[in-house]
């Protein structure tokens, strides 16, 4: 019995999520493990090839920095932060929503 297989010895970073209008990929974190990177294809309605939109981020991630002031700020000033609890909910909708999909296999409502 003789078994082949690849190993990836490269730090990578990928994250793909796809829909029938179309996709966006996400590679990169940085560092070793490459310039963040952000695809979208959008399908046309006629059908075709996809157009296509890339953009990069290089240079260092600052995003969890940003929001971590911002949460601080909010809370010794007195203030309630960006977003509401009504977002959230809708954030958590659509997780759902996800979730179900992926599990039927069909379209989900999100109404």
């Amino acid at each position: 019995m003789c078994i082949r297989g690849r190993t990836q010895w490269k730090k990578r970073f990928e994250f793909q999520v796809y829909g029938e209008l179309g996709a966006v990929e996400i590679s990169g974190l940085g560092g070793s493990y490459g310039v963040e990177q952000m695809t979208v294809f959008k399908r046309p309605a006629e059908g075709g090839a996809p157009d296509v939109e890339r953009n990069e981020f290089p240079g260092k991630d600052v995003s969890w920095e940003r929001e971590w002031a911002e949460f601080k700020s909010a809370v010794t000033e007195g203030r309630r932060s960006l977003g509401s609890v009504e977002d959230g909910v809708s954030a958590m909708r659509l997780i759902d929503a996800m979730y179900r999909s992926s599990q039927t296999q069909s379209r989900v409502s999100l109404r």
